[in-house]
């Protein structure tokens, strides 16, 4: 009788030690997951019950690039759209498959390495690559912006951004033809961009990679061009992500690639996703599986994605709850003047720091009288402005001024 106990009592201890095991670790990706990470779902449960169809996922880590989690198969190739080809030039000229001395024959098919290029430039002669792609600084980071814009509309965005000759961005590449990339690839490509490589990287350079971050994260929190359901993943928080198909056809059958990839937060990467997902129909109709992409792409942001002090307002409706408690506080400001550009990061990572909750208000998205109506009533004549509401009443307002020491005024009014 006591053995029997005895065995009872050494089942039921390893019982619990395995208990403990799954807890402690829920999943694996190609690493062990951090503490950080445990309790949060498995990805791989994410993805399967959201969308049969997904075919890969991965989630790494944006300052050291371990993979903390995945799905499928990472490394299944696949021909990207023209979305991601900023990312896979870069992975090529990293791997060695172009160099930057290769000359491209203007406005003709060239074979590099086993890749098709073909140059849109009118230009005469032969270029090398160097001069055609980085000294007209990087067109490719442009291109996804540029084919979903009213073109009226993309210059004077550009022109925000410090550039003015729109002709600039005229010679591009299609690359891809006979290349192809992973998930785990575009993963790397966000790594670079996210500026973590620990060196300079010769192929996007850090003006380029802040460049491109700016016009994803406007792109996507603007001009959310991709299915409808993926603008659930906008309100999620800080975060920029591109939507990109690549379509081959067969026998009047379309196959179709679709890939979310995207890192949050916006201005310090801590995350990296990429979610891959495989269909197909007839030509005509439409191909099965976008919302589901959203709603996975939507769970796995909710899911990895740090809990953040700086909140952005997406809709004026938050207003009403905002305002129905009695202390909270505001930041008024736009991503397009200097000032802003200064002081937005010191407010954002302030508030984390000090698990403060800031909510803000970027007054170029909405374009309405209920905007002017909020502005009014928090008296706001200039951004980047933060205001303190104390008892339901208006306590302290504190303009941040770019001949000032922003980082003190900035510390300064969210630690009173």
């Amino acid at each position: 009788m006591k053995r029997n106990q005895n065995l009872c009592i050494i089942a039921a201890l390893f019982i619990t030690v395995l208990a403990i095991s799954a807890t402690k670790f829920p999943y694996r990706g190609e690493a062990a997951v951090s503490q950080e990470t445990a309790g949060q779902k498995n990805l791989t449960a994410i993805l399967s019950s959201d969308a049969d169809n997904v075919c890969a996922g991965v989630v790494m880590d944006a300052k050291t690039g371990e993979i903390l989690d995945q799905y499928g198969d990472i490394d299944d190739p696949f021909e990207p759209g023209a979305t991601f080809k900023p990312f896979v030039t870069a992975i090529m000229l990293e791997k060695g498959n172009l160099s930057l001395t290769d000359t491209i024959e203007g406005g003709t098919y060239t074979s590099v390495n086993g890749t098709t290029i073909k140059n849109y430039s009118d230009q005469s002669g032969e270029k090398s690559f160097y001069d055609l792609y980085v000294a007209l600084n990087e067109p490719f980071l442009v291109r996804a912006w540029e084919s979903r814009r009213d073109p009226i509309d993309f210059s004077k965005e550009i022109a925000s951004y410090g550039f003015d000759e729109k002709n600039k961005y005229q010679p591009e590449f299609l690359l891809g033809r006979g290349f192809t990339t992973s998930v785990r690839e575009i993963a790397q490509g966000y790594y670079i961009l996210a500026g973590n490589s620990g060196t300079e990287n010769k192929v996007i350079s850090k003006a380029n990679s802040n460049l491109m971050k700016e016009l994803l994260h406007e792109t996507y929190l603007n001009y959310p061009y991709m299915d409808a359901g993926l603008m659930e993943v906008q309100n999620v928080g800080e975060a920029a992500g591109m939507y990109d198909s690549s379509f081959s056809i067969e026998n009047e059958i379309v196959h179709e690639t679709k890939t979310f990839a995207g890192f949050a937060p916006y201005d310090d990467p801590e995350v990296i996703f990429v979610v891959t997902m495989k269909g197909e129909s007839k030509i005509g109709e439409e191909v099965n599986g976008r919302v589901p992409l959203a709603c996975a792409a939507t769970e796995v942001f909710e899911q990895y994605l740090p809990e953040r002090s700086f909140k952005e307002i997406t809709d004026l409706k938050q207003m009403e709850y905002l305002e129905a408690r009695s202390d909270y506080m505001l930041y008024f400001s736009r991503p397009t003047c200097a000032a802003c550009k200064r002081a937005e990061p010191l407010v954002r990572n302030t508030a984390n720091e000090l698990k403060k909750d800031v909510y803000y208000l970027n007054v170029d998205r909405f374009d309405d009288e209920a905007l002017e109506q909020i502005v009014s009533q928090y008296g706001v004549d200039a951004v980047p402005c933060a205001v303190k509401v104390t008892d339901g009443k208006i306590s302290d307002k504190k303009l941040f001024m770019e001949n000032g020491n922003m980082k003190e005024d900035v510390d300064r009014f969210l630690k009173a």
